[in-house]
């Protein structure tokens, strides 16, 4: 088919050339009679169609070495002129290059300047023209009047462009202008790097170009640049390649950059054979920046070989569109193989649509070809995506084998990313069939800031998400109102292959900041995920900001851990509901008013609580209670979440499962052992025992275990695969005499009592003094010993007590004979005792009075401004046997002023 086009494209020139005026080169000279240069000035003077021509004796290829420049096909004489290296008979010459050579030999000029309408260059070779300044050294220069009086269809066709200073073809205020079948920046065979100094080619502000089945490659900056440049299309080139595209002789900065408020650059499109291979380029493959809008990149390979088989990398990204680009197309691409992400989106890119394209892999998916970074990465503040289509159009995108995650969105900061956020459709970690384990190196999707995506919807449109190094889907900081719905995580749409990530299914990560607002699953059903296999939990949330994540109706099972983990004090730590009764038609529990109730199945083999088949929903009433009417099938592997009115969703409960139990409730003493024995007869049974519902603290994995309790609790069995229930918890009360409030070694006031013993009921006492009562009253100083015996546990205390003089402190005014005024205030306190037990002022003629009291920590303890107040260390909670100190200062009526400082003892 090519060897028919070109025919026809020769046989197309040469007829041509029957109805226009020929000039002919007949030598290599760089003038004079039968020079280019005398030809060129004859067809420009000529007006009408003007053909250059050659027909120089000798071998070809012959090179015509020039000393200054040629002249301009300029003015409108030289409109329609065609100068065609191809009419120059081969006379035996068989190579792949041009037959006609234009060689600069360094002049600081352009090659072939073209300023006039309707002119074409056919099988030249132009090279080795030099910088003058930056004016100066392109191969070919198209340049019209102005943007509004723009030059119109130039061809350039099956030329050989190389070894300029410049720009290999540089057009500015040009109108359908042909770049064809030419080779820009390599040598004759497509082989060597022959690369102009700046871009291949360099089209700005000119309409309408069509760039077509051109080698571009080796030169020092961007392959293709369009610039301010409106229609341009781009099919069928390859860029940074060989001529096979086997290997790379990549241009030094990308392979094409559009920019500066183009519009509608298409870059590939959906024809056989139009797309461009674009690989090898020291930069991005393609980058499109600067205001560029209605961009489409389409049916490329890009970070590849001309089959797919193989990396042919471009250094950073494959596809980057950034900087205010908006309404960007991104369609049925192969992008594997680059050095840093597939395709990455920044700087406030909007509008991107992601469809249909293979990132990471071969064409078929078959096999890894991974870019170094993400499949996609999103960036700062960009808005408005769609990656993947639901799938009934089958628009959805291979994203899989990858270094780094397979979809990245990472705002800065907490900036939030705009508009329409979508997520729907892909395979992320295997490829087309569902069954290749094709993981990205990282998470499958990779999420921060406010971004508000929706990954995956309710009508065809989940994504498969399996396979990946770490977690499936990834929340991190800032991440608040995404909708999770309809996906597969960890299983493929069959929903039984184990295809599991390696993390968990669903991963929250805050940093520190706020995770809120998002949600996974929906509440009527429509958008289930399933989220299994995975080699950690379900979903796990890691700390304590993140909350208000609702997780509604999924199925979630065979985690390697726990279904929902809610990691300190995540989601406020809600608490899951608890069952109070289960019947063959009733589920019945206690909860948070307000809250819905989700009931599962548990039927994971293992031991955590998972919810894999959805029962029903309770909303629980203003007391708590909830309840479900419906058939209950398995009323042994029952659990359950709930979900707060702030959408807060608690853990699954613990499983629903019993096991018979051959220990019944029992009391032991502090110390003793217990043997928890249950189903001795089923050995083929795996078990775990847990104490108050903490699935987190495992006892043991065995049908009987010894366990040494150290309080009171209630042990649950929980069996992982059991065909039956009917008891699965026992009560072991704990008896602990040694924890009861003892009395200590005391010291009493004199003359006074003090009340000894303990009360417990159902117990037994012994004291010394040969009472059983469980108090006795002691006045005489001497040791006591108690005995308690209580369900065959015993304990005994022995304590002494001691008595000292509790005098009183007396103050008088310093007048002695005016005894009508005075303030007592005791110097001890004996607690317990029938007189002296509290602190309490008794004074006569007090007109004012501040009475403070202290501890040892200098702690103000009591203060009182009245006579008659009381001080009660019981109730007030204070040591015993200790010293305070106290402050007085006040006025008697007779005028006296007292201040004085002291101790009082507080005895027991």
């Amino acid at each position: 088919m090519k060897l028919r086009l070109s025919l026809f494209l020769v046989c197309t020139a040469y007829i041509q050339l029957l109805f226009s005026v020929n000039y002919t080169v007949t030598n290599t000279n760089d003038a004079g009679v039968g020079s280019l240069r005398e030809a060129m000035a004859n067809a420009i003077s000529n007006p009408g169609t003007d053909n250059v021509i050659f027909n120089i004796p000798g071998a070809a290829p012959h090179t015509i070495t020039l000393t200054s420049a040629l002249p301009a096909l300029a003015g409108i004489n030289a409109e329609a002129t065609n100068i065609a290296g191809f009419t120059q008979p081969a006379n035996g010459y068989t190579g792949p290059g041009a037959k006609i050579i234009i060689n600069g030999n360094n002049l600081m000029e352009d090659g072939i300047v073209i300023e006039s309408n309707d002119c074409l260059l056919y099988g030249l070779d132009i090279r080795n023209f030099s910088k003058n300044g930056v004016n100066k050294g392109s191969g070919v220069y198209i340049l019209g009047q102005s943007s509004s009086n723009k030059i119109q269809n130039i061809t350039v066709r099956n030329c050989f462009v190389s070894s300029n200073e410049r720009h290999g073809i540089f057009m500015s205020n040009a109108l359908n202008t042909e770049i064809l079948n030419n080779f820009i920046g390599v040598d004759s065979a497509g082989l060597v790097d022959r690369g102009n100094g700046e871009y291949g080619i360099y089209n700005i502000r000119s309409d309408n170009s069509d760039i077509e089945r051109n080698l571009v490659s080796g030169n020092g900056e961007s392959g293709i640049m369009i610039s301010s440049s409106d229609g341009v299309t781009i099919v069928s080139n390859k860029i940074g390649t060989n001529h096979d595209a086997s290997a790379a002789i990549g241009n030094d900065e990308y392979g094409i950059i559009v920019t500066s408020s183009s519009d509608g650059t298409a870059i590939g499109n959906t024809n056989s054979g139009k797309g461009n291979i674009i690989s090898g380029n020291n930069g991005d493959g393609v980058i499109i920046s600067n205001f560029s809008t209605n961009t489409s990149i389409i049916n490329n390979y890009i970070g590849v070989d001309s089959t797919g088989s193989f990396a042919i990398s471009n250094a950073d990204n494959g596809v980057r569109v950034s900087n205010f680009s908006e309404d960007t197309y991104i369609d049925a691409n192969v992008i594997s193989g680059n050095g840093l992400s597939g395709i990455r989106a920044q700087n406030d890119a909007s509008n991107i649509l992601i469809f249909g394209n293979v990132i990471g892999t071969n064409p078929t998916a078959t096999f890894a070809i991974g870019n170094g970074g993400s499949g996609i990465l999103v960036n700062s503040i960009a808005s408005d995506f769609q990656i993947g289509d639901d799938l009934v159009t089958a628009r959805g995108n291979i994203i899989s084998g990858n270094d780094g995650d397979g979809i990245s969105v990472t705002p800065y900061s907490d900036d939030l990313i705009l508009g329409n956020k979508i997520i729907k459709g892909n395979k992320i970690g295997t490829d087309y069939t569902e069954t290749l384990d094709l993981g990205n190196g990282w998470n499958g999707i990779s999420l921060r800031g406010r971004s508000g995506f929706t990954i995956g919807g309710v009508d065809d449109a989940e994504n498969v998400i399996v396979n990946n190094v770490n977690n499936g889907i990834e929340f991190g900081s800032y991440c608040s109102f995404y909708n999770v719905y309809g996906n597969y995580i960890g299983t493929n749409s069959t929903t039984t292959a184990d295809m599991g990530n390696g993390g968990s299914g669903i991963f929250f990560t805050s940093n520190g900041t706020s995770v809120d607002s998002n949600h996974i699953g929906n509440s009527d059903g429509t958008g289930i995920n399933y989220i299994a296999f995975n080699s950690e939990h379900g979903i796990y949330m890691e700390d304590v900001t993140t909350e208000h994540n609702a997780i509604r109706r999924n199925s979630i099972y065979n985690n390697g851990m726990k279904g929902i983990e809610l990691n300190n004090e995540s989601n406020e730590d809600y608490p899951f509901p608890r069952f109070t009764n289960v019947t063959s038609t009733l589920i019945e529990g206690k909860a948070n008013p307000g809250d819905s109730v989700e009931l599962f199945y548990n039927h994971s083999g293992n031991n955590f609580s998972q919810g894999e088949t959805y029962i029903g929903t309770a909303i629980t009433d203003v007391n708590g209670d909830w309840s479900y009417i419906g058939v209950v099938t398995d009323s042994c592997n029952i659990i359950a979440t709930a979900t707060s009115t702030e959408n807060n969703t608690s853990e699954f409960s613990p499983v629903m499962v019993d096991a018979e139990l051959f220990v019944s409730d029992t009391i032991i003493c502090l110390g003793d052992s217990v043997i928890l024995d249950a189903v001795t007869d089923a050995s083929n049974l795996d078990y775990a025992w847990i104490i108050e519902g903490n699935i987190d603290s495992i006892l043991g994995t065995d049908s009987t275990i010894t366990v040494f309790p150290r309080g009171s609790g209630i042990y649950t069995l929980l069996p992982i695969q059991v065909s039956f229930c009917t008891l699965n918890e026992i009560e072991i009360e704990v008896i602990d005499l040694e924890e009861l409030d003892w009395l200590n070694d005391t010291t009493i006031c004199q003359d006074s009592t003090i009340q000894l013993g303990n009360m417990i009921s159902g117990a037994n006492y012994s004291w010394s003094t040969g009472e059983n009562t469980p108090f006795i009253e002691v006045s005489e100083p001497g040791d006591y010993t108690l005995t308690i015996q209580q369900s065959g546990c015993e304990a005994s205390r022995s304590f002494s007590i001691d008595t000292t003089n509790c005098d009183t402190i007396l103050i008088i005014p310093t007048t002695p004979t005016d005894q009508d005024h005075f303030l007592f205030v005791p110097n001890a306190i004996a607690l317990g005792a029938s007189v002296n037990n509290t602190l309490r002022l008794i004074s006569s003629g007090i007109e004012e009075i501040a009475f403070s009291l202290y501890n040892r920590r200098g702690e103000k303890v009591w203060f009182a401004q009245n006579i008659g107040q009381v001080w009660d260390p019981v109730k007030q909670n204070q040591n015993y046997n200790q010293t305070l100190t106290y402050y007085i200062s006040g006025s008697f009526l007779n005028g006296e002023v007292i201040e004085q400082s002291g101790t009082i003892q507080v005895l027991k």
